[in-house]
């Protein structure tokens, strides 16, 4: 590859948005793109390119992003390529096959730029640094073999004259390992000058025996090195070649391959043993180097890592401290370590200035060495004072962009050798760590946005619940009062007409609150299904109804096509199935000018179980370029915006419903001809329900007199809400009392004993959860105190609102504003009452 040639990205996605935003990204970072839409086509593909690495849809048509990894690694010309998935899914079982196929990390959608460039830098650095690590392996290798080359020539230079002794001594003398023979019969041992200059000893300061040699192994190797000899002495193996820790004369230790030969008389005694040391130091400490690169690639950013780093850094270089930092303020001016190494253990993590520091230089961007005296150098370090350290040898952290993120640093309490195998190692670790606290930093960026994010999600939600009580409290008496004034007998047509107008105007403010809300609750994935039974014949009645005077006042047809298989009563959530249609029709009537609006339901053919829906409209079409956006909350085509009704939430909501409750809004249009929503549900059938349904339905006007008289506390503070509900109780026949906070509440439970309490959820003094959970804990204090059904009044939307009310001890709950219905309803399932039933007005 050229010097400045683009390195490419394969992005393998059948979704033209994804594929254009990722695009965006990389083409400006400086990367060339090539692109797939099929797992099929880009193993096609990959047999002509070899991209630098492979963004990887989990979900692809014909074969899945899994399938198409396993083949990619089955191939050799391809299983090089490191791949990332990119995933809407959270589920960890998923990552985990991802992982298990041959991926090497995750890109989580909706993307964000700086994560999407910051774990594919991260691989791409990985990928170069092991190309960096094989080329170094393979010169150790070669170095291995050029040694085993001289090391065979030796031998053959020693058998040579081995026939003199001044012979032996004078190849001793000239070659480069340290040589030694052992006469085993007398006892005697040669350690030629340059065996005992490996350990740091002049010729004359170390005796030639074998107990020199003894002693200066380590004592962890002391017996599996002795054992080995014996073994080989008594011929149990073929070939003496061992590796060992040998003390060196400044207490450090020397890895030494020892190598040599025996030479056995006619009874199987050996009598003599010659052969020579080298010293692999440096080789084994790049192994190690290689060891922590290798076991670290996979490894999880967080303390772990940066402990072992800096743990095996210091073995390999075998000095006293080693630590890895990042910037702690937004100056750059100080410091604080990730981890420490302190000789034995992890020292405790320290910030400090840089001023006056060795780490000052280093973290402009230069290495940095001082052989020794490093306290006089920088007398008012502190840390240096306070580590006691003589020596130091610092490198930068740098970032996929070249920025200085952070250091390495060894430090030793004695002076400090430099060797470039040395400077090897220490490179070789600073590149896996910047490349580590690069990704650091750039999941830090991201919690912090996350957090950031979810406070606000947590400040909008607390603002909407507030209003969600303040918008919907009101209308709560608004339609309440209504609905009575409706069931009444004695309304002329006229005045019928006024209160069926409030009612259509309420119900139409009520549906744009709820809009906000449920997107709210959207966002933020807080909506769930609601199932019940009810009579969907009566529910498309209704609608139609609720429509009709809209469609003629602009002279449209407006016609419900139901087939007769239709099953009335059903399983499913009504009041999202009926926000959805409303949303729907009510579009079409808006937006047709001449012509006719149609609902049809149907029966799935293949399972009576599945219903389809279809709104269908003789309207103007919607043009192309604004399809796109019809799901997009907040967003209205031209013709929305020109009607300057709605919130653009309409199909949003609608959709996300539809998906709950099992199915996908689709849309067929034509510009001049109309346009026509289809969506399918799950839905139950229970002809079970049929009565109870039935019952409800009618107009209920008293409790049946064979029932007992129960007693009903409303805890309401808003004082057209509590009189709303007590009216309609007492109209019926019920003893009610009312409170107007928690605490009232609970004198008058303790005094009256009432059967059923309504509790409202907000309230002064004390609100609905301490009220309610002060009355279950002193109700099962007192044992026979009797507990009272309590079902929660609140005009909140929110899901975790509601469960918070059933988690402190309510047994249901209703949002306002509340249906007369629902509350007989509610109050017919807990207390079993009965009611007596009459005609219903007309309307």
């Amino acid at each position: 590859m050229l010097a400045h040639q683009k390195e490419q990205i394969f992005i393998v996605d059948d979704q033209p948005a994804n594929i254009k935003v990722l695009s965006n990204f990389l083409t400006t970072a400086g990367f060339e793109v090539l692109i797939a839409k099929s797992g099929e086509k880009a193993i096609v593909q990959l047999q002509k390119a070899s991209p630098d690495l492979i963004l990887l849809d989990v979900m692809l048509p014909g074969i899945d992003g899994f399938e198409t990894c396993r083949r990619l690694k089955a191939n050799p010309s391809t299983r090089e390529i490191p791949v990332i998935f990119m995933t809407a899914l959270s589920d960890t079982v998923n990552k985990v096959q991802g992982l298990t196929v041959g991926g090497l990390d995750y890109i989580t959608k909706p993307f964000q730029q700086e994560e999407v460039l910051a774990r594919i830098q991260n691989q791409l650095s990985l990928v170069r640094l092991r190309g960096q690590l094989q080329a170094q392996n393979e010169k150790l290798q070669q170095e291995i073999s050029e040694r085993e080359l001289l090391l065979q020539e030796y031998k053959q230079t020693t058998e040579a004259l081995s026939r003199s002794e001044a012979g032996f001594a004078l190849a001793a003398e000239g070659a480069s390992d340290g040589i030694w023979d052992w006469q085993i019969n007398t006892g005697y041992v040669y350690l030629s000058p340059r065996w005992k200059q490996l350990l740091g000893y002049k010729d004359a300061e170390m005796p030639n025996s074998l107990e020199s040699w003894q002693k200066s192994l380590h004592p962890e190797d002391t017996e599996r090195v002795q054992t080995f000899l014996q073994k080989y002495l008594e011929r149990q193996i073929p070939v003496y070649q061992i590796e060992f820790r040998a003390r060196h004369k400044d207490g450090s230790y020397r890895w030494i391959r020892a190598r040599g030969a025996a030479l056995w008389d006619e009874t199987g005694k050996p009598y003599r043993m010659a052969g020579s040391h080298t010293d692999i130091t440096a080789q084994k400490q790049q192994e190690k180097a290689l060891q922590l690169i290798a076991q670290g690639t996979g490894t999880k950013v967080d303390q772990g890592f940066f402990r072992s780093c800096v743990h095996y850094l210091a073995q390999a270089l075998q000095i006293r401290y080693a630590m890895v930092s990042e910037f702690s303020d937004s100056t750059k001016t100080k410091i604080r370590t990730l981890a420490v190494w302190a000789g034995d253990d992890w020292g405790e993590n320290l910030e400090f200035d840089l001023a006056n520091t060795p780490c000052e230089t280093v973290l402009q961007g230069q290495m940095r060495y001082y052989r020794d005296h490093l306290q006089q150098r920088f007398p008012d370090a502190k840390v240096i004072a306070h580590l006691n350290a003589d020596s130091f040898w610092g490198l930068p952290l740098i970032n996929s962009s070249g920025e200085i993120i952070g250091h390495l640093v060894v430090l030793d309490d004695k002076p400090m050798m430099r060797t470039p195998e040395q400077e090897q190692i220490l490179q070789i670790f600073a590149a896996r760590a910047g490349v580590e606290l690069e990704r650091k930093l750039a999941e830090d960026v991201l919690r912090q946005a996350k957090e950031a994010a979810e406070d606000a999600n947590q400040a909008k939600s607390e603002f909407l619940s507030k209003m969600s009580h303040e918008l919907r409290t009101p209308l709560n008496s608004i339609l309440g009062y209504a609905q009575e004034l409706n069931s009444t007998s004695d309304l002329s047509s006229e005045h019928r007409e006024y209160i069926n107008i409030i009612n259509r105007s309420g119900e139409h403010l009520l549906a744009l609150i709820n809009d906000v809300l449920e997107m709210s609750k959207i966002e933020s994935g807080q909506i769930s299904l609601n199932e019940t039974n009810f009579d969907l014949h009566r529910l498309l009645q209704s609608l139609q109804e609720m429509l009709q005077l809209k469609a003629e006042s602009k002279g449209l047809k407006l016609i419900f096509m139901r087939e007769t298989q239709l099953p009335q009563f059903v399983k499913t959530d009504e009041g999202k199935l009926r926000q959805v249609l409303i949303n729907l029709l009510g579009n079409a009537i808006k937006f047709t000018e001449v012509g006719s609006v149609t609902l049809r339901v149907m029966v799935s053919v293949d399972s009576p179980n599945y219903l389809y829906f279809e709104v269908e409209d003789t309207g103007p079409g919607i043009p192309y370029d604004e399809i796109s956006n019809l799901f997009n909350a907040f967003s209205q085509g031209k013709r929305g915006w020109q009607s300057q009704e709605g919130t653009g939430l309409g199909l949003p909501i609608s959709q996300q419903f539809v998906q709950l409750m099992g199915g996908e809004i689709t849309l067929n249009t034509a510009l001049g001809k109309g346009s026509t929503f289809r969506f399918g549900i799950k839905i139950k059938q229970d002809k079970k329900v049929h009565q109870r349904i039935s019952l409800s339905q009618s107009q209920i006007v008293g409790v049946s007199p064979e029932q007992p008289t129960f007693r009903i506390l409303v805890v309401e503070d808003d004082t057209t809400s509590r009189l709303l509900l007590m009216k309609i109780l007492t109209s019926l026949g019920f003893a009610v009392k009312a409170a107007v906070n928690g605490k009232q509440a609970i004198e008058l439970w303790e005094s009256w004993h009432p059967h059923l309490i309504w509790m409202d959820r907000q309230m002064p003094v004390m609100d609905g959860y301490e009220a309610t959970r002060e009355i279950r804990q002193r109700s099962q204090d007192a044992g026979d105190s009797p507990s009272p059904i309590i079902i929660a009044l609140t005009a909140s939307a929110f899901a975790e609102d509601q469960a918070m009310m059933l988690g402190v001890g309510c047994d249901d709950f209703i949002s306002k504003p509340f249906r007369r219905e629902v509350i007989l309803d509610k109050m017919a399932q807990h207390l079993g009452v009965s009611y007596v039933y009459g005609a219903t007005p007309r309307q």
